[in-house]
């Protein structure tokens, strides 16, 4: 609960923020399809900071699919709307001419920061088929000019509510559409590749022990570090390649999914023996050859959707920094004269960590933000605060994100501003979707 869990809260900063994480619920949404006129419906505000709108602790995929949860049909009763205009490049303003900022949550959904509130939600996925796969991407349509339940609350984490947004004019033309077509600038291709060619060559690099992505960046010149389209491709050629990408990738999974990891020994002399390389390779004996491939790739992260992984946005927009000059020389000269010359920490005692094994559990969002907080309070402290702040508790009871089945940094940080962190010590780390239950 958020009261009740808020015994140590911080404030993430941008600089922890920057992590990038493969999409963890089955929607692909641009930036510049969100640009637009939206109208929230905000629930009635009884200051109850508990409210989870209707998402689980953890959340799951289809919890606001099977809800039936949509803009005209909210969990929650009604109070009052509230219409926001989304700008270019982060801008956001009411119809009071109140202005503030928004930020893209990957692709999955947003956060509007304005008037003195803050709201978040996901954007809306519906399924194609009668009984979808929560981890099939194919099984889903993206809805981006609507949004599913979220929050709102005040700067002062007061005045929680629930709302839903709807995009009433704007946005981008080449909005994923239901019949699943893909405009030819969100693809990837090669350059003069017929599809033929391409089935074969991938075919035969997963023969070969590769991947279709490797294929993908060798057939594409990766090298050259340019997007190619091949303009003679037509879009249903371009949706088959797609298609084709992932199906080759999951049946090559799948074929390993239940085969014994077996160390490669070779490679480990091979790295060590490498006077470029910058790290040691280790063998660990039976402590992953217990384990399965399958194991190993919830361990280690590897994309689940695919498809929404590969269809970015070829003209992302600018960054913080490059869209926010107002710094003056000076005060950058003087900003630059009051860090340290270098600053490593792992050189500065009782700062380090123990390296936690997040187990078959895909909570590596979890584990590597709230340990680089909690580093970064004994930074802060100078090594005197030695508290450890428990991944797990992120595992277990945010609604911000989907426990062992991925999340955000962001949401992460999130979730420790407006919720707060705990001790280890009150949520020991499982490493699985066990409940939300504080020990103080």
């Amino acid at each position: 609960m958020k009261s009740a869990i808020a015994l140590l809260a911080l404030v993430a900063t941008p600089a922890l923020l920057t992590t990038t994480v493969v999409a963890d619920i089955p929607v692909h949404c641009l930036h510049r399809q969100t640009v637009g006129v939206w109208n929230f419906k905000l629930g009635s505000n009884k200051n109850d900071d508990t409210l989870t709108c209707g998402h689980k602790l953890p959340d799951s995929v289809m919890t606001m699919v099977d809800n039936h949860v949509r803009y005209d049909t909210p969990n929650f009763d009604v109070d009052k709307e509230y219409k926001v205009t989304l700008s270019n490049p982060n801008i956001a303003t009411d119809e009071e001419g109140h202005k503030g900022t928004w930020t893209m949550i990957y692709d999955e959904g947003f956060e509007v920061k304005i008037n003195g509130r803050k709201f978040f939600t996901f954007f809306v996925y519906e399924p194609k088929i009668n009984n979808p796969t929560p981890d099939e991407n194919a099984d889903f349509f993206s809805v981006c000019d609507e949004t599913f339940s979220g929050w709102y609350h005040n700067d002062d984490e007061k005045d929680w509510g629930c709302y839903v947004g709807k995009q009433v004019s704007g946005g981008d033309d080449s909005k994923v559409d239901k019949a699943g077509t893909i405009s030819s600038d969100h693809v990837v291709q090669p350059d003069s590749l017929l599809l033929e060619q391409h089935e074969e060559a991938s075919s035969s690099m997963l023969r070969a022990g590769g991947s279709a992505a490797t294929t993908t960046r060798r057939l594409a010149g990766a090298s050259t570090g340019k997007r190619v389209v091949d303009a003679r491709s037509t879009k249903e050629e371009q949706q088959h390649i797609i298609h084709h990408y992932d199906r080759q990738r999951r049946e090559f999974d799948a074929r390993q999914d239940d085969t014994r990891f077996v160390t490669d020994t070779a490679f480990i002399d091979i790295v060590n023996k490498d006077p470029l390389s910058t790290w040691t390779a280790k063998h660990y004996g039976e402590k992953f050859e217990s384990l399965t491939h399958g194991d190993l790739r919830k361990m280690l992260g590897t994309p689940k959707y695919t498809s929404s992984v590969q269809n970015k946005d070829p003209y992302p927009s600018p960054s913080f920094i490059e869209t926010h000059q107002s710094i003056s020389p000076s005060e950058q000269e003087k900003m630059k004269k009051s860090l340290p010359k270098e600053f490593d920490w792992r050189h500065e005692p009782n700062i380090v960590t123990d390296i936690i094994s997040q187990g078959s559990c895909g909570s590596c969002y979890a584990i590597a933000m709230v340990d680089a907080l909690t580093m970064r309070l004994r930074v802060l402290t100078k090594g005197s605060d030695r508290t450890v702040l428990s991944p797990q508790n992120v595992v277990s009871c945010s609604d911000y994100n989907q426990g062992c089945e991925g999340g955000y940094p962001f949401l992460v940080g999130k979730f420790g501003e407006d919720i707060g962190f705990v001790p280890q010590y009150c949520e020991h780390y499982t490493a699985e979707d066990s409940a939300c239950r504080v020990s103080i």
